[in-house]
């Protein structure tokens, strides 16, 4: 291999190795690792690190290096045990020297590391085979709440999650819980197998949106002043990923939802990813709304009636032009990003608001209509991306090419959307559902077990879930489709 430029590394995955030096135990992301007879811990913890980064089809990696007396370094690992100390200078000058030159030998040397011994205590190590077969937990138990006549009664799987905890389908198609230490965990749909944790989940996974962040796949959560982001590039890797969390003012607006994620600040300052782990500042043209963060380090901010690229210098480097839906419509009262390309805009003119959802990449109008309230910062957003629709606030939005529409909520708690069609719960507790591919469609109510009874949390391609108490704990159920 090469010679790696350390600064050209990706920000993400951060590994974490925790060294002892007292007991001379090493962990790597929170798996504890066994040296062979003779092997000395801390060349452990490096080929260790070899052996994740290669799993992970990474050249190089960036490691967090903690002893358990509270020292912190920094450094870049490559997959044919080369070790760069990135340590910035002003934290290295207060650091011990005590075992660290033994790991990557001094200030920007380098050092490489032979390969002997096996790891026997972390996923992907030799032994690997000699694991136990993973067994379906709690098949067949019974689903505490009515689902619709196409779903089982008895689950194909059930396992014990969070108190507070909830379900999410991501677009790999693992499905995502809070387990029990407060963990997120993604797991293999048919089997409820872990696949991948992340550590330090949220207060609410429902903030959880899957996203890049300078072209790395994460999950990222914003909640009050923090942005949280976990690597998540391999979610079938079976490993245990460290939460970074970035700091962010409660006063500025944080976009999850277009390419990547954004931060206005106010005052046409914009934040976007950096590859530090930190947010670089963009300053957007005056009296524009900015809409998302892109994958090439650009911001798209909306204008009048433009869509503006800007650079991270401050300069229009592209315009894509847009016509309101009416010419009394200047400047917008919100926007909201729906996807990569797709973004809802909003207007209130003469008492009466508007809302409206362009493609971003060539300013098409696909579909408007009067609404009786315009969603705001804290409108929450339910995507169903592979079906084109959304439920913002109290909008039911569709900008599928034939069935485009906006409609207001009739009246239900929504729980979730698939394919297009949103399951909840009406005022008089019955759950019910609506298809929003059919403009004439009405809401669609089944027998429930009792007044209490919700509409399923999540429904994906091949079944729908349920989380519900059960005595002392709480259960995520997955009831199979039957057709």
């Amino acid at each position: 291999m090469a010679e790696v430029d350390p600064h050209s590394v990706p920000p993400f995955p951060v590994y974490t190795l925790v060294w002892d030096e007292q007991t001379e135990r090493v962990e790597l992301d929170g798996m504890p690792l066994e040296p062979s007879v003779g092997q000395d811990y801390k060349q452990v913890g490096i080929d260790a690190i070899k052996q994740k980064a290669t799993a992970q089809n990474l050249e190089a990696v960036r490691v967090v290096v903690r002893s358990t007396d509270g020292d912190e370094w920094q450094m870049v690992v490559t997959q044919d045990g080369h070790v760069y100390d990135t340590t910035p200078p002003e934290e290295e000058e207060a650091k011990p020297k005590s075992f660290r030159p033994y790991i990557i030998g001094g200030a920007a040397a380098l050092l490489t590391v032979g390969v002997a011994g096996a790891v026997v205590a972390i996923n992907l190590s030799s032994d690997q085979d000699d694991a136990p077969e993973w067994t379906t937990p709690g098949v067949h138990a019974q689903i505490p709440r009515a689902l619709p006549s196409e779903f089982d009664t008895y689950a194909a799987w059930s396992i014990p999650v969070a108190k507070d905890s909830d379900v999410l389908e991501l677009d790999t198609g693992h499905v995502l819980s809070i387990s029990e230490n407060n963990s997120l965990v993604a797991r293999e749909p048919t089997s409820a197998e872990p696949t991948w944790e992340g550590a330090d989940a949220p207060r609410d996974i429902n903030d959880v949106v899957q996203t890049e962040w300078n072209g790395q796949d994460v999950l990222a959560a914003h909640h009050g002043r923090e942005l949280s982001l976990w690597a998540a590039a391999d979610l079938d890797s079976g490993f245990r990923t460290e939460q970074i969390t970035l700091d962010v003012d409660h006063e500025y607006r944080v976009e999850l939802h277009g390419q990547e994620p954004m931060v206005d600040m106010g005052d046409w300052v914009v934040g976007i990813p950096d590859g530090k782990r930190s947010f670089q500042r963009v300053v957007v043209p005056a009296g524009t709304t900015p809409l998302t963060a892109t994958t090439n380090d650009e911001v798209i901010t909306v204008a009048d009636n433009e869509f503006l690229t800007v650079s991270t210098e401050g300069d229009i480097i592209h315009r894509t032009r847009y016509a309101p839906p009416d010419t009394d419509f200047t400047r917008t009262r919100a926007v909201r990003a729906l996807d990569a390309d797709h973004a809802l805009l909003a207007w209130s003119h003469d008492n009466t608001n508007h809302v409206a959802i362009y493609r971003v990449s060539d300013g098409e109008l696909l579909v408007d209509a009067p609404v009786k309230r315009l969603p705001d910062r804290s409108s929450h957003l339910i995507l169903d991306n592979a079906a084109n629709a959304a439920v913002l606030g109290d909008l039911l939005l569709s900008w599928e090419p034939d069935a485009p529409g906006i409609q207001q909520n009739p009246g239900i708690t929504v729980e979730t959307i698939h394919n297009a069609v949103v399951y909840g719960t009406r005022s008089n507790d019955d759950p019910a559902r609506l298809d929003l591919k059919d403009n004439e469609a009405e809401l669609e109510s089944w027998q429930s077990y009792g007044p209490a009874d919700q509409a399923p949390d999540l429904v994906t391609d091949d079944g729908a879930y349920v989380v519900a108490p059960q005595l002392d704990e709480t259960i995520l159920y997955k009831a199979s489709t039957t057709n």
